[in-house]
C-alpha cells in the first residue's frame, strides 16, 4: 500500500540534528582566539562572563564588540546519496563544501557593582538566526561544524572576590529551545498535514572558580568552569491518521526536537605570567555522551509490528569530546598595551559507537595567531585609548572514513578559517 511506504518514510525521519553553539567551537574574544582559547584562566575580562564567570570580579569597567567570520570548507558527506532506495524523497541538493560562512557580532561587558563584586555580560548574535533542517534518517551531518550554528547566545554572570586569592562566579546562559505541533492525515487518494514550530528562551546555569597567587618571579592563575547541559528536547504534540477503504489507522507521533544542543561543558585551565610573557594551558571536556538524537516514534496497537520497541534509535551513543589547548602571549612595543598571541590545540572527536550514525565528528588540530594594542579613541572624553585586537585560527579536520546507511563509504574532513576583529574601551 502506498500509505504504508509513507509510514516507513516517516519512521526513517529524524528531526533537526544537534548543532553546538559557535562560541563553544571558536570562542568569543579575539585575544582568546589568538591563544587557541587556551587562556580561560587569564581570559580577557570583557568576555570573562563566557570563559569563566569568576573573572568578572576583576576590577575595572570595560565594554567591547567584535565581529566573527567563519569559513567552513568541509568535505561532502551525502554526495551521490539518493533519498530512499525507492526514491521516496528527492535527492538533497545541500553540500557541506558549499556552506555559507558564519557571520556574527559578539559583545562583552565587565563592570564593578560593589567592592569585590563584579557583573559581566558576553554573547554572540549571528547575522541570520534559527536555520533548521531535518534529515531523512539515512543522511549524515557534521555534529559540531556547520554554518547552521546560528542562534543567539548570552551569558550573564556575577563574580565575587574571596580571601586567599580565590574568586567565585555564577551565572545564567540564555539560549533557545524549539517546540511545535505536527498533524498528518493519509488516505488512498490524498494527504493532509500541518506543522507549527516556535522557539522559547532557555536558561542554563553555570559557574566558575579561580585562584591566583605569586609563584617564583611571576603570577600563577588556575580556573575551572562548568556549564549544565542544554536539554533542548521538545515534546511535539502530533496526530497521524492513515485511512483506506478497509480501515482507519489513527495513531500519534512523538518527537524530541533538538534544533540546537549545548552539551554539558567542563573546563580546567592554568596560566603563568611573568615579565612580558604569559603561558596558557587548558583542558576541555564536552559531555556529548548525554546527547539524545531527535526521533519520531509512531505509537498504536495496530502498528506495533512496524515501529519496534519504544525508544529504539533515540541515542547516537557518542563519546565525550575533549580538547587540549596551549597558548602564549608576549607584550610588544609597537603599540601601547600591545601583545602578540600564538596558540595550538588538539580537539578529540565525539565518536559514535554505531557504524552508521546520522552525525559524524572528526579530530581537529588548530593553529592560531593574533595581536592587539591601544589606539586613540575619538569618543573618549577622558582621553582613554581604545584597545583593538585581531585573531585568526586555522583548523584542519582529520580525514576520517565512514559508511552510510546504504553501505557507501565516504570521507569526512576539511578545513575551517576563523577570523575575529574587535575593540573595547574603558568607561
Amino acid at each position: 500500500m502506498s500509505w504504508m511506504k509513507l509510514i516507513m518514510a516517516v519512521l526513517a525521519l529524524t528531526g533537526t540534528p544537534a548543532f553546538s553553539g559557535a562560541p563553544d567551537q571558536y570562542g568569543l574574544s579575539p585575544r582568546g582566539l589568538a591563544t587557541g582559547n587556551a587562556d580561560m584562566a587569564d581570559a580577557d575580562p570583557v568576555y570573562a562572563a563566557f570563559y569563566n564567570p569568576a573573572g568578572v570580579a576583576e576590577k575595572g569597567n570595560r565594554s567591547g564588540l567584535q565581529m566573527t567570520y567563519v569559513n567552513l570548507n568541509l568535505k561532502d558527506l551525502n554526495a551521490g546519496y539518493q533519498s530512499g532506495s525507492d526514491a521516496l524523497l528527492p535527492t538533497d541538493t545541500y553540500r557541506a563544501s558549499e556552506q555559507e560562512p558564519l557571520e556574527a557580532l559578539g559583545f562583552g561587558l565587565q563592570t564593578g557593582l560593589f567592592p569585590g563584586v563584579g557583573f559581566g555580560i558576553a554573547g554572540m548574535v549571528p547575522r541570520e538566526i534559527l536555520n533548521m533542517r531535518g534529515l531523512s534518517g539515512e543522511e549524515v551531518q557534521y555534529l559540531q561544524y556547520h554554518h547552521r550554528q546560528k542562534k543567539p547566545e548570552i551569558y550573564f554572570a556575577l563574580g565575587l572576590d574571596l580571601p586567599f586569592g580565590f574568586s567565585l562566579g555564577m551565572g545564567a546562559y540564555f539560549t533557545l529551545a524549539a517546540r511545535g505541533q505536527v498533524q498528518v492525515g493519509l488516505s488512498d487518494e490524498s494527504s493532509r498535514g500541518r506543522l507549527q514550530l516556535s522557539t522559547d528562551p532557555k536558561v542554563i546555569p553555570y559557574g566558575g572558580l579561580a585562584w591566583q597567587g605569586k609563584l617564583f618571579s611571576g603570577t600563577m592563575k588556575v580556573a575551572s568552569f562548568y556549564r549544565q547541559g542544554h536539554r533542548s528536547t521538545v515534546e511535539v504534540d502530533s496526530e497521524f491518521v492513515a485511512k483506506t477503504d478497509s480501515f482507519v489507522l489513527p495513531t500519534s507521533i512523538q518527537s524530541e526536537l533538538s534544533a540546537f544542543y549545548d552539551p554539558a561543558l567542563w573546563r580546567l585551565g592554568t596560566s603563568y605570567l611573568w615579565s612580558d610573557y604569559a603561558v596558557h594551558l587548558s583542558y576541555e571536556r564536552s559531555l556529548w555522551s548525554r546527547y539524545r538524537a531527535p526521533v519520531l516514534l509512531l505509537k498504536g496497537d495496530d502498528i506495533a509490528t512496524l515501529t519496534g520497541s519504544e525508544g529504539s534509535g533515540d541515542r547516537v551513543d557518542l563519546s565525550d569530546a575533549e580538547a587540549l589547548k596551549f597558548g602564549t602571549t608576549m607584550k610588544h612595543s609597537w603599540l601601547p598595551g600591545g601583545y602578540v598571541g600564538l596558540g595550538v590545540a588538539q580537539h578529540f572527536a565525539a565518536k559514535s559507537a554505531t557504524t552508521q550514525s546520522p552525525v559524524v565528528d572528526v579530530d581537529r588540530q588548530t593553529f592560531s595567531v593574533g595581536f592587539g594594542g591601544d589606539v586613540f579613541d575619538p569618543l573618549s572624553e577622558s582621553g582613554d585609548p581604545m584597545a583593538l585586537s585581531f585573531g585568526y585560527q586555522f583548523s584542519q579536520l582529520k580525514d576520517t572514513s565512514f559508511v552510510n546507511a546504504q553501505g557507501q563509504r565516504y570521507v569526512a574532513g576539511g578545513q575551517i578559517h576563523t577570523l575575529m576583529v574587535g575593540g573595547q574601551r574603558r568607561f
